[in-house]
């Protein structure tokens, strides 16, 4: 029965360990960095799209900017030049290089706008590939924990494995099919020790006089704390 007793206590080893909480826990942590990452990296391309939608939107203002000066130096060739002479075509002359430098003083204050915005996000994108690249150190510094710990686990299973294996030769049939049978039932721990002070070590219950004897006794019967339902047994020296 001691061997059986062991074989127990080995399948609740490894089934704590292939379902160990921290190991969960890290896991979600891992899973969480990564969805971070994930988050922080949209906004990081959506902005970076957003630059360059001001480059180009700051290329074309310098374009038409070139445009309005080349336009008012024309303009103001035309009107200084001595080729217009009627006082209506001049003031209507005027009238259109002053619209004209309207136009270029618009397009002078949105370009400095545009820089100014254009500096801005470079700044946030230099902080925010900082942000990621940190996130993705930590992730990486977390998942080589996870997996040290993992492999750790797969290791003590396996040596866990390799005894479960030898026990199961030594054990009689008939015992491991009673264990089989009522694994479930007792969340695979059905057998369990009675100590000498006559306690069920499985719900720490005093157990009566007369049955600690019968399970003293007992060869191969069948012998149940009264309250968990577990089977005793008195562990051999």
């Amino acid at each position: 029965m001691n061997n059986l007793y062991r074989l127990q206590q080995i399948e609740l080893e490894q089934a704590k360990l292939r379902s160990d909480e921290l190991a969960i826990n890290d896991y979600n942590e891992l899973r969480n960095i990564k969805a971070n990452f994930a988050c922080k990296k949209d906004a990081f391309l959506r902005d970076k799209a957003r630059l360059e939608q001001f480059t180009a939107k700051q290329h074309k203002l310098s374009s038409e900017e070139g445009n309005l000066r080349a336009r008012i130096a024309a303009e103001e060739k035309e009107l200084y030049g001595g080729t217009i002479s009627s006082p209506k075509a001049v003031a209507a002359k005027e009238q259109q290089i002053n619209s004209l430098k309207n136009k270029l003083n618009k397009c002078v204050s949105d370009a400095a706008n545009q820089r100014q915005a254009r500096v801005d996000l470079e700044i946030a994108l230099e902080a925010q590939l900082r942000e990621l690249s940190a996130i993705q150190a930590e992730f990486n510094a977390k998942k080589e924990l996870y997996q040290q710990g993992d492999e750790r686990r797969a290791a003590q299973i396996a040596v866990l494995e390799k005894e479960r294996k030898k026990l199961l030769k030594l054990i009689p049939d008939a015992f491991l099919e009673w264990y089989h049978s009522t694994n479930n039932r007792f969340e695979g721990a059905p057998l369990a020790k009675l100590n000498n002070k006559n306690v069920c070590m499985g719900c720490n219950t005093i157990v009566t006089p007369a049955l600690a004897r019968k399970v003293a006794n007992a060869a191969e019967d069948i012998v149940c704390c009264e309250k968990c339902g577990r089977r005793l047994f008195i562990e051999e020296e």
